[in-house]
């Protein structure tokens, strides 16, 4: 095997054949970042290190496939199996698989979601006599998943240091922890916490942790945050870490991410090299030195100077409209044209806003204009209903201690178990310190259930006992065809059939049922069901995904940008108090996340980049004066299009899109 690095630039093929040591790859946006990571990964193979000694981390399973999928078309194939590459939550799962028992747990243990994890939540409120205050689970859960982030407790978190909420997260998070452990349930934030728990508890398992990966590589090494960190310190003992990512995308503070891990890489990993990509394939010089411009404001930074390989370009675009009705109409009317006259296709657009209740009037514009569109993020397969119920029957046969699952399905469909029936159960779980289906199997035997309820619990206990067994030994894609028919076992799909009016609808949550079914095809021969159940929810947290193929302008918040690229690119309501935020106004720090946020939006344009504004909003019926960004003033002139002519050039295009969207108006109107 024989690499190819001819079409790399000097500072890619710099970070490519960097072998040992710790090193920074600060990745500009649209600079290459993939092919930095795929290539080295490839490299290091070829010069012969063993593929189960290669650790990848990224942060979503979109850019893990992808990686994959790039890493594979260099090397043989069966490289590709023994390499680990992964999300950090799925890392940290596949640990727990196997160390978790040290800890009291069952290898079976389940992932709960933000849903579940409030559930847990209020019935620690209610434990405590806390229920039905004014304490918000929502606050709480927050208050709590920081936490562990910060690898802390409540009472560390300074920010909440002054909070009224801090007493109660104080008291609930061991409470908390315990109901959670109870159930044989861990969060999304144990699946980092527990494993370096088990480091700090245990001298063997960290031996073996700092032992088992040579190589280490960190994709998006900017949204780290302080647990993730601590466990890439442990995994990468031998100091062969390669972090890359840009400090001028790191916009995920509220979520906890430490933009000081990228900013003092090299303090925290002593002797780190350092390899800036500066050179940008994605945009047009206009565009990235507006983006520059505005970024240079913050005053803590590596600082990077991006150039484009594809010339000059249109100048960027700022539009002022009288409100925001007038904002949307403005920029679908300047779509279509662009559709109907530059043969463009939808899909080349994107409309950003900060807010993503912005979106409301640029979809009715755009139904207007009949023009397809798709919200990113609006839908997550993994919220609907009826996943949700049959995610419940798969859990419930590896995890019989998941009460969050039993009770989900054990009326659905309905068979007589309802919440009084419910209520009998907790009664007998907390007399004999069992789960709610022990408790069940407790009440059937001693006759302690209504009669109405008596034939289902029977059916319901035999389906468990009699699935549990046929699926739980299992592994591989044979668990596809044990699926199918436990999904009709379950009698969810005629409780979909009955219980909806609509066809479509039936026949759309079935294809979502047997789009999971499906899955499992995927697994690998020695993948069991937890392991299948952990990937599932494990994916349920990432974004939104683009899947190949789909069509339609894109309409999607900043945050969800990132990462995406679209040919021509409008960033609407580029006001003050939205970009940046009300909220940030009074806080430098948060200021410079506004800007880095504006930066990660700007930098999606390709080839033309608009920025569009409102004189006045209406907020709680009232219509508000608006100001242009304070980014605008960051904004070199020369760069904008038409400086001191922008605002007659600006009436000229608004009216010709208002007679362009009144065309449209006028042919929906004949056609009716």
């Amino acid at each position: 095997m024989s690499l190819d690095l001819t079409q790399l630039n000097p500072q890619q093929r710099a970070a490519v054949e960097h072998q040992d040591g710790p090193l920074l790859v600060l990745a500009g946006a649209g600079s290459g970042k993939t092919r930095v990571v795929t290539c080295r990964t490839a490299r290091l193979l070829e010069r012969g290190i063993a593929p189960r000694s290669i650790l990848v981390v990224t942060f979503t399973n979109k850019a893990a496939g992808e990686m994959r999928d790039r890493i594979l078309s260099m090397v043989p194939a069966s490289w590709g199996k023994e390499l680990t590459l992964s999300t950090f939550h799925a890392l940290g799962a596949r640990l727990l698989r196997q160390y978790i028992g040290l800890l009291g747990y069952s290898r079976s243990f389940t992932i709960l979601d933000e849903s579940d994890q409030l559930r847990v939540i209020r019935t620690t409120l209610q434990d405590l006599g806390l229920g039905g205050t004014s304490v918000r689970p929502e606050e709480i859960r927050r208050i709590i998943s920081l936490a562990k982030r910060e690898r802390t407790t409540p009472a560390g978190l300074r920010e909440f240091r002054y909070s009224p909420l801090l007493p109660h997260a104080q008291r609930m998070f061991a409470a908390y922890q315990e109901n959670l452990k109870a159930m044989g349930g861990v969060d999304f934030d144990d699946l980092l916490a527990l494993p370096l728990k088990l480091c700090a508890e245990d001298q063997t398992v960290r031996q073996e942790l700092e032992e088992r990966y040579q190589y280490v590589m960190v994709d998006e090494f900017q949204d780290t945050n302080a647990i993730q960190l601590e466990l890439l310190r442990i995994l990468a003992a031998r100091q062969n870490l390669v972090a890359v990512g840009d400090d001028d995308q790191s916009i995920y503070g509220f979520q906890g991410a430490k933009a000081s891990n990228i900013l003092e890489f090299d303090r925290i990993f002593p002797g780190a090299s350092i390899v800036k990509l500066e050179q940008n394939y994605r945009s047009t010089g206009r565009i990235l030195e507006a983006a520059n411009s505005v970024i240079a404001h913050n005053q803590t930074r590596h600082h990077k100077e991006l150039w484009s390989v594809r010339g000059a370009g249109e100048r960027v675009r700022f539009i002022t409209l009288a409100d925001e009705r007038e904002e949307a109409g403005y920029v679908v009317a300047d779509i279509g044209r662009q559709l109907e006259q530059e043969g463009l296709r939808p899909a080349d657009f994107a409309i950003l806003y900060r807010v993503r209740t912005q979106s409301r009037l640029f979809e009715e514009a755009l139904r207007l204009a009949r023009i397809p569109y798709r919200v990113v993020g609006s839908t997550e397969l993994f919220k609907r209903t009826e996943v949700r119920d049959w995610i419940a029957y798969l859990t419930i046969l590896v995890n019989p201690r998941d009460d969050i699952s039993f009770r989900r399905l054990a009326n659905v469909p309905r068979r007589g178990l309802s919440a009084s029936v419910i209520q009998i159960l907790e009664q007998v779980a907390r007399s004999n310190r069992q789960p709610l289906l022990g408790a069940l199997g407790e009440a059937y035997a001693g006759h302690l259930l209504p009669e109405t309820a008596v034939p289902g619990a029977g059916s319901l206990l035999e389906l468990i006992a009699g699935w549990s067994a046929r699926m739980g030994p299992r592994r591989g894609a044979v668990l596809a065809d044990l699926a199918a028919e436990y999904l009709e076992a379950t009698g969810l799909i005629d409780h979909l059939r009955h219980s909806e009016k609509s066809q479509e609808v039936v026949q759309k949550r079935l294809d979502s049922l047997r789009q999971l079914v499906e899955g499992m095809r995927a697994l690998d021969p020695e993948e069991s069901l937890a392991d299948y159940l952990a990937a599932i929810r494990l994916e349920s947290t990432s974004p939104d995904r683009e899947s190949p193929g789909e069509t339609g302008v894109r309409l999607l918040t900043l945050h969800s940008a990132k990462g995406l690229e679209f040919r021509r690119v409008y960033l609407v309501g580029f006001e003050r108090e939205l970009i940046p935020h009300s909220r940030s106004l009074e806080h430098p720090a948060s200021i410079a996340e506004e800007r880095r946020l504006c930066y990660v939006g700007m930098t999606r344009a390709q080839d033309r980049l608009t920025l569009t504004a409102a004189r006045t909003r209406t907020r709680r019926d009232e219509r508000i004066g608006r100001q242009p960004s304070m980014f605008l003033a960051e904004i070199p002139e020369v760069l904008l299009e038409g400086g001191e002519q922008a605002e007659e050039q600006e009436q000229r295009r608004a009216r010709r899109n208002r007679e362009y969207l009144a065309q449209i108006r006028a042919l929906l109107e004949g056609g009716k």
